[in-house]
């Protein structure tokens, strides 16, 4: 089974783009994440030997009343007018459902899957773009049928592409954090036997799980009650806070095995740990192998790898690797 080489692909995706001017679009992709706090940007490349060049990557702090300036003025900086770019969607953003399909046509399955989330989602259905995809073959839940279902508000995502088309940028993709993320993990040495990776964002704690290309899982778990409040997971932090971390890691690696019917990861990677909380984690958990993510094993990287670049940029990076199926 293979993920979508997009979300929103189809005529959801075309009806939005429908509203703003087609642009030509050149070498290599580029990735947005819009966030309160700032703009997250990565360009990848491939060259002749097919490995994954990262060209830029910068996180560009700005409120999002500025987001359009900024982004405009770091195109023109870039020279990446024309660019193909896609848009990814963040947690928060959008409501993933896991849903088992109604028994309709390929045709008819968008307005079908509209009528059985209507009660679920945070809008009204209505208001809503839709897009799916597949549960990994080898889980109890394909078996069913049950799909990923995604949904955002169609208002919201008007006014993302908007700032994008603005900017000079070629929209192509729109995308959601899970499956950039997975994009990233795919080509990461030993994902084939399972690989997971805890993000510690600053305004929140991810953990995703990917196997043989596939994604598996994908939690958050540790919030953060304000978009700019830092979290307490640090080298500061209590024995409590510790403890309340491990054992929501393990629950998610124990439904990962026991659920899902997954044999245990090869890896686990951590991004952003204190060093601490990674030594913390290893001595803790029932997994073969705890490390820090180097993005340098799996990229040829031209700028230079800054915290700021791992704790805000890696969905976008792996957002911008499906630059690889161009």
């Amino acid at each position: 089974m293979k993920l979508p080489a997009k979300i929103f692909s189809g005529k959801e995706f075309e009806k939005i783009l429908s509203f703003f001017p087609k642009k030509n679009s050149h070498a290599g992709l580029c990735c947005i994440a819009f966030q309160q706090d700032g703009i997250a940007i990565a360009h990848v490349i491939y060259g002749s030997d097919n490995i994954p060049v990262l060209e830029h990557c910068e996180f560009l702090s700005a409120p999002p009343a500025e987001h359009s300036k900024i982004l405009m003025q770091y195109v023109k900086r870039q020279h990446l007018q024309g660019v193909a770019c896609s848009l990814l969607l963040q947690y928060g953003e959008y409501q993933i459902l896991h849903i088992e399909p109604p028994e309709v046509t390929t045709e008819e399955i968008v307005p079908a899957l509209r009528w059985k989330i209507k009660d679920m989602l945070s809008f009204p259905a209505s208001d809503a773009i839709l897009d799916y995809f597949p549960m990994p073959d080898s889980t109890p839940a394909a078996k069913n049928g049950t799909l990923n279902v995604v949904a955002v508000n169609v208002a919201y995502l008007k006014k993302l592409v908007g700032i994008i088309r603005t900017s000079g940028l070629a929209l192509k993709i729109i995308d959601i954090s899970e499956l950039a993320l997975r994009n990233l993990l795919s080509i990461y040495p030993g994902e084939s036997a399972g690989l997971g990776l805890i993000w510690f964002k600053p305004t929140f704690i991810e953990l995703t799980i990917t196997r043989q290309k596939n994604l598996y899982l994908n939690r958050v778990l540790i919030h953060s009650n304000s978009e700019l409040a830092p979290l307490e997971i640090s080298e500061t932090a209590n024995e409590n806070n510790r403890e309340d971390l491990v054992l929501k890691i393990q629950r998610s690696l124990d439904y990962y095995q026991s659920q899902l019917r997954q044999t245990s990861l090869s890896k686990l990677l951590t991004a952003c740990a204190q060093p601490e909380i990674l030594s913390y984690i290893s001595g803790k958990l029932t997994v073969g192998k705890v490390e820090a993510l180097d993005l340098q094993a799996i990229l040829k990287c031209k700028p230079e790898l800054t915290k700021i670049i791992y704790s805000n940029c890696l969905a976008v990076i792996g957002g911008a690797l499906r630059a690889r199926s161009k």
